[in-house]
C-alpha cells in the first residue's frame, strides 16, 4: 500500500509520468474501485494524509473520471468531497477489491492444488486394484 501510495502520490496525472496515471486508471477500472484504500475521499485533500498531492494541487475536490462507474469526461468532478449517490462512482478502495479478488484466486488455487494431490493417489489405487483383480480373475483371461 505504501508504495503504491508514494508512486500515485507524486506521478498521477503528471504529464511527466503518463504511464503512472495509465496504470492508475486501469486498475481503478478493471477492478471497479476508487483510490487505494478509502475509495473516493483518497483523492481529496480533506484527509490528513491523502496520497496524491499532485492531483490535489490541480484538482482537490475530484476524483479521477477512470473511478466513475459511468466514465466521461470529468465525470470525477467534485465525487472525492460529496457524498457519494449509488453508481457514481466506484466506492471501494482499490486494495480492498484486489485483496477480496486475490483471496477468490487463491481458493482456486487450493481446489487445483487439492485435485493435483488427489489425482495421483486415486490413480495408483485404482492401479492396485486393478492389478488385485486381474490377478484373482487370471483364469478368465488366460484360458
Amino acid at each position: 500500500k505504501q508504495w503504491y501510495q508514494r508512486r500515485v502520490r507524486v506521478y498521477y496525472k503528471n504529464p511527466n509520468y503518463e504511464d503512472v496515471t495509465t496504470a492508475v486508471d486501469t486498475i481503478q477500472r478493471e477492478l471497479e474501485c476508487c483510490g487505494v484504500a478509502n475509495g473516493p475521499i483518497d483523492w481529496s485533500n480533506g484527509r490528513r494524509y491523502s496520497f496524491a498531492t499532485y492531483w490535489i494541487s490541480k484538482r482537490s475536490k475530484d476524483t479521477p473520471d477512470s473511478c466513475c462507474v459511468e466514465e466521461t469526461i470529468d465525470c470525477g468532478a467534485d465525487m472525492a468531497v460529496k457524498d457519494i449517490e449509488k453508481d457514481t462512482v466506484w466506492t471501494q478502495g482499490c486494495k480492498n477489491v484486489l485483496v477480496e479478488k486475490l483471496k477468490e484466486q487463491l481458493v482456486l488455487l487450493r481446489v487445483v492444488a487439492g485435485l493435483g494431490i488427489a489425482l495421483p493417489f486415486l490413480g495408483t489405487v485404482g492401479s492396485f486394484y486393478l492389478r488385485k483383480f486381474l490377478t484373482d480373475n487370471s483364469d478368465v483371461f488366460y484360458e
